[in-house]
């Protein structure tokens, strides 16, 4: 449809043609004019920004109706506005690009951010497991710990207990020894009295008995003596 429009206007439009595309771009901009003229009354009336959002709209169609009327009523061809449906066209395409670009962009952020979110979760995961792991350690650590004191404790009173058990034992053997010595002292000193009474008896007895034999001793040489004596008498 462009190649033929681009061909007549080549060619240049016929003047009844011509002249019914000027009564088309006249109905256009009078309605235009009215159109803008309806928009400034609002605009006066009501206090609305809402009136004036096509400002440049309006100045931009209606300098394309201008330069249509100007090139119909010159040349007979519509060389404006098929430029501007080719700009508009292609801008439509740029923009469909963009929008095209800007959905997978918005794909790829969408999953950038999901891979994000997974990272953080699993992140959050093992900082939860490391964090639970450091925790059973710890308590790990004060269990084995206490373990350990328990066990010292317990070693420190087996080993005073013990040593109390050597103790006792020792003072038990030295009570037994000093009585054994003592019992071994009285023992001998009864000996010994005893020793020194029979030997005092033994003495006197002997002392006695030889005092007695002396005296027999004596007599009998006193009688053989005699005897000796009392024949001569």
């Amino acid at each position: 449809m462009e190649t033929s429009i681009g061909s007549k206007s080549a060619a240049g439009f016929s003047p009844a043609v011509c002249e019914a595309v000027l009564e088309v771009l006249e109905e256009c901009a009078d309605s235009l004019a009215v159109y803008q003229n309806i928009l400034r009354q609002q605009s006066m009336t009501k206090d609305d920004d809402a009136t004036n959002i096509f400002p440049n709209f309006n100045l931009y169609v209606s300098g394309i109706i201008e330069d249509l009327k100007r090139e119909v009523s010159e040349h007979g061809t519509i060389d404006v506005l098929i430029k501007e449906i080719e700009r508009i066209t292609s801008q439509e395409e740029q923009e469909h690009i963009l929008i095209e670009e800007n959905e997978s962009m918005q794909i790829i952020v969408a999953e950038l951010r999901k891979a994000i979110a997974d990272k953080k979760t699993a992140n959050e995961k093992e900082e939860e497991r490391l964090t639970k792991k450091l925790t059973l350690t710890r308590d790990e650590k004060e269990k084995l710990k206490l373990i350990k004191d328990v066990e010292m404790k317990y070693v420190r009173v087996w080993e005073a207990t013990r040593r109390e058990q050597y103790v006792l034992r020792y003072e038990l053997k030295i009570d037994e020894l000093k009585k054994t010595l003592n019992d071994h002292c009285v023992s001998e000193r009864n000996e010994n009295h005893v020793n020194d009474v029979l030997t005092r008896y033994l003495t006197r007895r002997i002392a006695v008995r030889v005092n007695s034999f002396s005296t027999s001793f004596r007599l009998k040489r006193a009688k053989m003596s005699y005897r000796h004596i009392l024949p001569f008498t």
